[in-house]
């Protein structure tokens, strides 16, 4: 019994460093040919996109997008993979249990979905206020700080 039970753990571990071997693979090649399209679209922008921000706005927001992309593209699948079959099976035991309950939980799930939404989306709005709040009274600090600094310095002159 012993063997059994070490020799699956083995096999487990083998199983799980082959996924990763084969995630990583696929994200780095991924990656690299996603980088390669987006930089020959910037090459074909006219001069006058790049003169907003400098070089390291964007190289940091293209190879952000290129990555957030590259993860939506390798993990969304795997994780539909692992949670659509939980899910049918469990469905299908609430329907073979009370259908009229399974019918009501599932016109119910959007409806609780609503008030959570509604208060994330409130949360964010209120989170860029505070921050712009902040940006602008750190901006009036540090000049009052330079102020006051300028005016003690000319004070012991």
């Amino acid at each position: 019994l012993g063997v059994i039970v070490s020799s699956i753990f083995i096999l487990n571990g083998f199983v799980k460093a082959k996924r990763t071997l084969l995630e990583r693979t696929m994200q780095i090649k991924l990656r690299f040919d996603l980088s390669k399209k987006v930089f020959i679209c910037l090459q074909r922008l006219p001069l006058s996109f790049f003169r907003g921000k400098t070089t390291g706005e964007h190289m940091f927001s293209f190879s952000y997008d290129v990555e957030k992309t590259v993860d939506s593209i390798i993990f969304i699948p795997r994780e539909l993979i692992g949670i659509f079959p939980r899910l049918i099976f469990i469905l299908a035991i609430i329907f073979y249990m009370d259908w009229q309950m399974a019918v009501f939980s599932l016109i119910l799930v959007p409806i609780m979905y609503l008030p959570v939404c509604y208060f994330m989306r409130r949360m964010r709005l209120v989170w860029e206020e505070l921050l712009n709040q902040i940006c602008y009274l750190m901006a009036n600090f540090s000049v009052l700080l330079v102020t006051i600094l300028i005016n003690h310095s000319s004070l012991n002159i």
